[in-house]
């Protein structure tokens, strides 16, 4: 059940991967505002929970791990915003693929004890999932440099330990009650972000004044374009975090391990897209990538038959 959930959840995040490049390219650059404007969405999210009595008090250190899992996962996004804006993305999301899972099982090793992911067909699974996560995303002739480890290495480090806080959160409450004590914990660290002159400037261009919006010829913002993608990536994070409410501790490392689905969907829609939008999608083609490419995804094939056995 987790692993179709799982799957569902890469699809949409995939989706949502092509909107984020175009707006980071463009219309929406600085991370912190993308962060700012996702904590508060979330909030809103959260709001409505709390409004239709979904939202229960749990014990204060449940509730800690849930306000916790909340505030990294902001961090995460603006880590990883930021990293994508340093370096190009065919240097970032490699080591992230390969990082996150490692440090997840590394969390789920040394703090619960739980060896669950050592069995030799879970293990298998893992490695496969993971080498082909990386293999599927790595672009030939970009060089890892230090720098861009470090900015990866951080974001997954963020990422895991939402993961890591989100799994007791909802192992002691019910889903929605869970999931919505996570949200307040990142709408209240998002808005750390306001403090940002940064941040308060891209506020006010996205959001003129009605005196402004008739004395500017300036494009305006494509909000439809931020508020659509913000819709889909709620629904991919409700479906992801409802697989960390599903699947096992033990194997708690697979939800980012099974990553490289995304990648696959994005490689799908780079074959059919590329041509109509080069500027957002580009693919190149040769007989060393489709090589590539291939070993990949019979890589992430096997790990998920390894997994569904």
């Amino acid at each position: 059940m987790w692993i179709i959930v799982a799957i569902g959840s890469y699809f949409l995040l995939a989706i949502v991967a092509l909107f984020d490049k175009y707006l980071l390219s463009g219309p929406l650059p600085s991370p912190k505002t993308y962060a700012f404007y996702v904590g508060v969405l979330g909030g809103g999210a959260a709001g409505l929970l709390l409004g239709f009595g979904f939202v229960e008090i749990p014990e204060t250190s449940i509730l800690f791990f849930g306000l916790l899992a909340g505030a990294m996962r902001t961090l995460f996004l603006f880590a990883l915003f930021r990293a994508l804006r340093l370096f190009e993305a065919s240097r970032i999301i490699p080591a992230l693929g390969g990082i996150l899972p490692i440090f997840l099982l590394l969390f789920v090793f040394f703090f619960v004890g739980d060896t669950a992911i050592f069995l030799p067909t879970n293990f298998f699974a893992f490695l496969f999932l993971v080498a082909g996560t990386v293999g599927i995303s790595l672009v030939r002739d970009h060089r890892i440099t230090a720098q861009s480890i470090a900015a990866a290495s951080l974001a997954a480090f963020l990422g895991a330990s939402s993961f890591f806080f989100s799994k007791f959160a909802y192992d002691a409450q019910p889903f929605l009650s869970g999931l919505a004590w996570i949200l307040i914990g990142a709408f209240f660290t998002s808005l750390v972000f306001v403090a940002s002159s940064e941040v308060r400037k891209e506020i006010s261009r996205i959001l003129p004044s009605q005196k402004k919006r008739a004395q500017t010829s300036v494009k305006r913002f494509p909000l439809w374009v931020f508020l659509g993608n913000q819709a889909a990536g709620a629904s991919a994070a409700f479906l992801q975090n409802f697989t960390v409410a599903l699947v096992p501790l033990g194997l708690l490392s697979f939800v980012s391990a099974i990553g490289g689905i995304q990648y696959l969907f994005l490689l799908i829609f780079a074959a059919f897209l590329s041509r109509r939008f080069p500027l957002i999608l580009r693919e190149e083609i040769s007989r060393g990538i489709i090589l590539q490419k291939v070993i990949s995804i019979l890589l992430i094939g096997a790990g998920l038959a390894l997994l569904a056995l």
